[in-house]
């Protein structure tokens, strides 16, 4: 099969002949069919996240595809299945498994991460990571809900948001675009959208937030509370990664008030330990997903309560995919996000 094969930091995915993955009895062969780039490869391949397994291997974690193998202990999944599939591969076995929260296991691997991915023509996966997709979800969209949707639809799970909650969500990529149509069309929430693309902060308002930031233009800390009539808000979420935008999602929340950390980064950020238990701040991160959340996020875009078309704006070929993390990297007018077709 062809693959696209990450060997070091700063230097461009080699496009292989490379032998097609064979399969264990309880997992299945998938041809891939879309593979979304996220920025956590392109963090990788330009050396800003150390990878956890040790290079040459295959990234990609956003997979969509068709079921071309099963194993022989496969029950509930056929040849032929179109299917999204989930990029955490937990134990099934451990506490954290047993109690539903398989996200955090305590042996999980993550596909294109720790075992190899999706920036190929066939990927193995264990059968209880993939997830029947019907007809009327496009690849494409599969793609979307493998991450960019079911992420942020698990970290307000864990916002716990309620009806007319004020949410200041950062980053208006595909997840925090997610975030601001989950929050709105599922929880009733008011979603104050934060970014320095003007593009994107049209979207936020396309996608339900009542209010956006132009961070560029604006002191987003002091633009929420004018906002908010100087209270702050219920609830901010972060999905960008970076230190300053850490700090501001805390100063963002009002007493009692609740941030999410979604946005990966490597780097410390500072906070007054005075607001945590003076002011009963609750700061907790958000890891991808949990199984239980896949089969509800497909019946919710299926019946059109969530909307995932258009979140990939931009696709290339697996033999241009060098092309596609440069778009995700210069952020490019009008981008969302990159998916290689197949």
């Amino acid at each position: 099969m062809k693959a696209a094969i990450f060997y070091s930091p700063d230097r461009l995915l080699n496009i292989e002949e490379v032998a097609k993955p064979k399969i264990a009895p309880t997992e299945v062969l998938v041809a891939v069919k879309v593979c979304g780039i996220c920025h956590t490869d392109v963090a990788m391949i330009r050396g800003i996240y150390p990878p956890r397994k040790k290079p040459p291997f295959i990234l990609g974690h956003e997979i969509a595809g068709e079921v071309v193998e099963v194993g022989s202990e496969v029950k509930r999944i056929k040849i032929g299945d179109r299917v999204v599939v989930q990029s955490s591969i937990s134990c099934g076995d451990c506490y954290f498994c047993l109690v539903g929260r398989d996200n955090i296991c305590a042996k999980a691997e993550t596909i294109g991460i720790d075992r190899d991915g999706g920036y190929a023509e066939y990927v193995s996966v264990p059968e209880r990571n993939v997830f029947k997709l019907p007809q009327q979800i496009t690849y494409e969209e599969g793609a979307v809900i493998s991450d960019a949707l079911s992420t942020p639809y698990h970290a307000i799970e864990n916002a716990q948001l309620e009806m007319n909650d004020t949410v200041v969500i950062f980053g208006m990529g595909g997840l925090g675009l997610n975030a601001v149509q989950v929050a709105t069309k599922l929880r009733g929430a008011k979603v104050i959208a934060v970014d320095i693309d003007n593009a994107k902060l049209k979207l936020a308002r396309d996608f339900g937030a009542c209010q956006v930031i132009d961070a560029k233009k604006e002191d987003t800390v002091e633009k929420v509370m004018e906002i908010t009539n100087g209270l702050g808000a219920d609830c901010a979420l972060e999905f960008i990664g970076l230190p300053i935008t850490y700090v501001q999602a805390v100063k963002s929340v009002k007493r009692g008030g609740k941030v999410v950390m979604v946005g990966a980064s490597t780097k410390d950020f500072s906070i007054a330990p005075f607001r945590l238990f003076k002011e009963e701040l609750k700061i907790t991160g958000s890891y991808t997903a949990i199984k239980s959340d896949f089969p509800v996020l497909i019946d919710l875009v299926k019946e059109g309560k969530l909307n995932v078309k258009g979140i990939v704006t931009h696709t290339v070929s697996l033999d241009d995919i060098n092309h596609g993390i440069d778009i995700m990297e210069k952020k490019i007018e009008n981008l969302v996000r990159v998916g290689v077709k197949f």
